[in-house]
């Protein structure tokens, strides 16, 4: 597919000395706007609030602090593209080095570089969101209509098995052989080729990420959208300014005449920056409440890799279609994904020759990881803060958690040995080497060594809850019109306001809350 012809509107730096009223004082080049609404970041949440109040007739600026990446830009090396596509470099880590966060830093948000499945939540999530945040009406039944405006821009796919690749195909024989339920995500895709290279970008367009739909339908209703522009700080008053800077990328030569600076003058500000960036502005800004920052869901995942005596190539085929639901009463569930070489040798807990030997099986193993629903009744062992001058993430996984993980792994191990893998790949610190697989093993000594306590290599793709959406702001930061509490005109949209643990990928809901909240919002502007 082709870049939409919109996106030629996109303000990338190279188009800074151009703007009319930029203004230079002394060393600095200071561009100042005015709009009625300003949006910072340019996600899921985002990029439908940019486009629904554009083509309300709202003047609308969104701030990005990525680049605007497109095919041109993917490439299958992943050290360059984990440095330019991916926040911190796809190091961002939890203050004890306990947890990565894996988030897209580009236009587009993480829809530009995630594995585009999408499903909606079962309804005993929603039995959690009613009794415990008092929020209500966002059941599948209840939703439909907000259900099918999005897919009127997303294309929803469910891709044959054929384009499932090795690593998925090699576990439906065992599946069905023992019984065990799973079922295939729906893709957001369009004519997918099945490259495996949903994380990398893809390169021929058939990933639906922002750039692709809301975006440019934005742009057509006269939003307007900068680039590599980090928004500082939010000052609040009747009239708000959002002060941000210019970052510049590292892969790009000097570009003479960028903004500087950047002052944005705005009745109405929407934060969308995600939900570690989201709560870190808003608390180095001094807004919000004490909820702002707080039970920062996770999905924690380990990931266990399976090594056969056949090739696997599990880069092939899409990354992750595949999901395998936990034993009875369970809270953790399984995901298929497929892991390139760089990926691999993070993932990998061995040192020396251990580590140089596994290395060498890459193609010959087969990957998926184990998540937790972290945070059931709301809460969770999981911030945001901001402190001397950096935000900070802090998690710990609870014990319950942590027994759900370890029933995961179990499960997985019995899984690969089923399968045929004569080694297993385990995710604790403490292994030296792979496990050699034995077919008599019931592999419950996980569940019983004590040593693999604090020991799990943890990773997570799907943050949110920070600053949740509550009928009463004792338990959240915004209110169900994710207006933030005791401030006129300052919302949060993006995944931040999800108030439970989804057991699923945050981007659909995200986009039903936002897109019913801005109705709303919108009557209330219009008025």
């Amino acid at each position: 597919m082709k870049l939409p012809v919109q996106n030629d509107k996109i303000t990338t730096p190279e188009k800074h000395a151009k703007l009319e009223g930029l203004q230079s004082s002394g060393d600095l080049n200071i561009y100042k706007i005015e709009v009625d609404v300003v949006i910072i970041g340019s996600g899921a949440g985002g990029s439908l609030a940019a486009y629904e109040l554009s083509r309300a007739g709202f003047r609308v600026l969104m701030l990005e602090e990525g680049s605007y990446f497109h095919p041109g830009h993917f490439k299958t090396d992943e050290v360059y593209s984990l440095s330019r596509f991916y926040r911190d470099s796809g190091f961002q880590m939890s203050e004890n080095n306990y947890l990565s966060v894996f988030q897209g830093k580009t236009l587009g948000g993480s829809t530009t570089v995630n594995y585009k499945t999408i499903a909606y939540p079962r309804n005993n999530i929603f039995d959690d969101w009613e009794k415990i945040f008092g929020i209500s009406g966002y059941r599948e039944n209840e939703t439909q209509d907000l259900v099918d405006e999005i897919e009127s821009f997303l294309k929803f796919e469910v891709p044959s098995e054929d384009l499932l690749g090795p690593n998925q195909s090699i576990l439906l024989p065992v599946l069905r052989d023992l019984n065990l339920p799973f079922y295939y995500y729906t893709a957001l895709s369009h004519k997918c080729q099945g490259l495996g290279r949903c994380s990398l970008g893809c390169p021929i367009n058939a990933k639906q990420s922002m750039y692709m739909n809301y975006i440019p339908a934005a742009l057509d209703f006269g939003a307007k959208i900068f680039t590599q522009m980090r928004v500082l700080k939010i000052e609040d008053g009747i009239k708000k300014r959002v002060l941000a800077e210019f970052v510049k990328d590292p892969h790009e030569p000097p570009i003479s005449g960028t903004i500087n600076r950047m002052e944005v003058f705005a009745k109405t500000v929407i934060v969308s920056a995600g939900p570690i960036e989201s709560p870190a502005l808003l608390i180095r800004s001094g807004l919000g409440n004490k909820s702002v920052g707080t039970n920062l869901k996770l999905h924690p995942g380990a990931t266990v890799m399976g090594v056969f005596e056949s090739k696997i190539d599990m880069h092939r085929g899409i990354p992750q279609l595949l999901r395998i639901d936990g034993e009875s009463n369970s809270k953790y569930w399984i995901d298929t994904w497929n892991i390139r070489p760089s990926s691999y040798s993070r993932l990998l807990p061995y040192n020396g020759i251990s580590l140089f030997n596994t290395l060498q099986k890459f193609s010959y193993s087969a990957s998926a990881v184990v998540q937790v629903r972290d945070g059931v009744k709301g809460k969770t062992l999981g911030r945001v803060d901001w402190r001397s001058g950096e935000k900070k993430i802090f998690y710990e996984l609870s014990p319950e958690d942590e027994k759900q993980l370890l029933m995961g792994i179990r499960q997985l191990c019995r899984i690969y040995s089923h399968a045929g893998a004569k080694y297993i790949v385990l995710p604790f610190l403490n292994r030296t080497d792979p496990l050699p697989v034995n077919s008599a093993d019931s592999f419950d000594w996980i569940l019983n060594d004590p040593s693999h306590r604090k020991q799990l290599i943890l990773n997570s793709i799907h943050p949110h809850g920070s600053i949740s959406l509550s009928s009463n702001s004792s338990l959240g930061g915004v209110d169900k019109n994710l207006k933030l509490y005791g401030l006129e005109n300052l919302y949060v949209m993006d995944s931040s306001v999800l108030p439970t643990s989804l057991g699923v990928g945050p981007q659909l809901m995200t986009m039903i809350v936002v897109l019913k909240s801005l109705k709303k919002l919108i009557k209330t502007l219009k008025k």
